[in-house]
């Protein structure tokens, strides 16, 4: 009595109400119900798009009064964006269809990137079952993307193969995982290659090269190479020195192509002196290298038909070759104990060490260059000279190498210092956002709100 009394005195109320809580039609371009992450979806479709690129709204100061957090490195910054800016019109779940973040990537309204993807695409889909759905954030217990695996990761192709088709895969937290190949995006490190949306590599020269693969903050490097058939090609099995000769060697014989000739001795005593000394043999220190006895005996042992002919008695080849390079190496040990080679390498090493009037005095610049041609004139090994430098404690007239710390004055300047020279690892970007290309992620604090430990000065007399 009390509900059919209520719905008689308020019937046209309750028609309304149950108009209003009426699910509204479907529409024809509607993409099949699936739950769609905003953080692992909607954040890879803006990044697919470039949309979070440095060059569009990922721009610092944004683009066209729309900004995005830098390669999506922000998604909570992004979701407001797209949900309360612009007082809602960027995603507008009442007609999901008119949003801007359809409207524009798909040029249905003027957009200054041109169109970024198709109303049929995939894309499209995710942004419009998501903004339908009624715009929902992750909960803080969704799984989040743990690793990305790509395949494959190193290949040489050789003519007539031309394209290579690359396929990723991304990894959660909670154990699942799911093909991620059309929503990863591809960068190419040169014009060797074009890569497709869908990762399908093609080639355009000859040559090597790395695609850069990445989903969110995830990325991986996938390395290439489109050489020439070479289909008579017989490796001629040089001997190795050492270690760096047998990898340069196995790379080499990976791409069919053979060590070049050894240079001559002219060319060698030029390279060398160059290299080690920064300055030419004379005319004499020349003449002496090339004719000397050993090498006449070299010569005498061989039968020619010309210089660049192979030798018909590989006994006195060999043989040769193995005098001819220790030879080489008796010059090189000679030249690493000439003065020239501390003096040319201590120059090096200053530039490298900020050893400059810009941040040390004349006298400390003086003393910290004695200290580093000192390491190398006695041949100083490198772990030893990294080890007195990055310890170094006190005055930096009695202790020089302490320079360092005066010329790298707070922990982030040091960190970035000692990271680039000595692990070959660029820490600059990852100051202000995640690093694009070594996968150095901004934790907060941010390094530059973090506590400084800056070193304290004391005058000494």
């Amino acid at each position: 009595m009390h509900s059919s009394f209520a719905c008689g005195a308020f019937g046209p109320f309750c028609g309304l109400i149950a108009v209003l809580m009426s699910p509204l039609p479907a529409r024809c371009d509607e993409a099949p119900a699936v739950k769609v992450s905003f953080r692992n979806d909607v954040m890879a479709v803006l990044s697919k798009a470039g949309c979070n690129a440095g060059q569009c709204h990922g721009n610092a100061n944004g683009k066209a009064g729309f900004k995005l957090s830098l390669r999506g490195e922000d998604p909570e910054w992004d979701y407001n964006t797209l949900t309360r800016d612009m007082f809602g019109r960027r995603a507008n779940p009442e007609d999901p269809g008119q949003s801007l973040i359809l409207l524009k990537p798909t040029t249905q309204m003027a957009h200054e990137g041109g169109q970024r993807f198709k109303t049929d695409s995939e894309e499209y889909k995710f942004l419009f079952e998501w903004i339908t759905k009624g715009m929902p954030n992750d909960s803080q217990n969704a799984p989040t993307p743990e690793r990305l695996e790509v395949s494959p990761t190193d290949e040489i192709l050789f003519e007539p193969k031309n394209e290579i088709q690359l396929h990723a895969r991304v990894v959660f937290s909670d154990g699942s995982s799911r093909d991620a190949t059309r929503m990863a995006v591809y960068e190419t490190a040169n014009g060797l290659v074009n890569v497709t949306h869908d990762g399908l590599v093609q080639r355009q020269n000859s040559g090597e090269t790395t695609v850069l693969v990445r989903y969110l903050h995830l990325q991986a490097p996938v390395r290439l190479a489109f050489v020439p058939a070479r289909s008579g090609f017989v490796w001629k099995n040089p001997p190795a020195n050492n270690d760096i000769d047998e990898r340069i060697f196995a790379k080499l014989r990976a791409l069919r192509i053979n060590m070049s000739d050894l240079c001559t001795d002219s060319e060698f005593i030029r390279r060398a002196y160059l290299d080690l000394l920064g300055i030419l043999p004379s005319a004499e220190e020349a003449r002496a290298f090339v004719n000397d006895e050993v090498a006449a005996a070299d010569v005498r042992g061989l039968i020619l038909q010309n210089p660049k002919s192979e030798i018909r008695n590989p006994k006195l080849a060999s043989a040769s070759l193995r005098r001819r390079l220790q030879r080489r190496a008796r010059l090189i040990d000679q030249l690493l104990e000439r003065p020239e080679f501390a003096d040319f390498w201590a120059l090096k090493w200053s530039d490298i060490l900020r050893n400059e009037e810009k941040v040390l005095d004349r006298k400390g610049i003086q003393l910290y260059h004695d200290w580093i041609r000192q390491s190398l004139s006695e041949h100083k090994p490198v772990d030893r000279f990294v080890r007195e430098l990055l310890s170094a404690r006190g005055s930096t007239y009695l202790n020089p190498p302490a320079n360092y710390y005066r010329a790298n004055r707070d922990a982030v300047t040091r960190a970035e210092a000692t990271a680039q020279l000595f692990l070959g690892a660029r820490l600059q970007c990852a100051k202000c956002h995640n690093h694009p290309f070594e996968g150095r992620r901004v934790q907060p604090p941010p390094i530059q709100g973090a506590p400084e430990q800056s070193a304290r000065w004391t005058r000494y007399s």
